[in-house]
């Protein structure tokens, strides 16, 4: 539910100030469908890991495996540190006084499948 304040002016020149009460009916707020989202790939994750190791933690590895939500979780994740990367060049370029900042892709594999064009993979 939200407001929505304004105010009008009549003819007469008199300002009146008008308030209406909006509910509207929405899904869940976007931090919980994030946290559903992780926890989906990270169960899944974990769920291929045990699978694939025979059960032992021990013998876990410590890559996400070929599933398809390690390869969701490994493209956000790409996605994200490339991001970060782009945010702390363009400080460093407006510490510098607008200087060019070079940059290459930390996973070029990434490039070479297809992830960041082809989210189907």
């Amino acid at each position: 539910m939200f407001s929505v304040h304004y105010q009008e002016t009549s003819k007469s020149g008199i300002t009146v100030d008008e308030v209406d009460t909006v509910e509207i009916v929405t899904g869940p707020p976007q931090e919980v469908l994030m946290w559903r989202t992780f926890s989906r790939l990270a169960r899944s994750i974990d769920a291929n890991q045990i699978m694939n190791s025979g059960g032992s933690a021990d013998s876990i590895a410590n890559d996400w495996g070929s599933c398809k939500e390690a390869k969701i979780a490994y493209e956000i994740s790409s996605v994200s540190l490339e991001t970060q990367r782009v945010c702390n060049a363009l400080m460093d370029s407006i510490k510098a006084n607008g200087a060019l900042i070079e940059m290459s892709p930390t996973d070029t594999k990434l490039l070479g499948i297809g992830l960041y064009l082809n989210p189907q993979n």
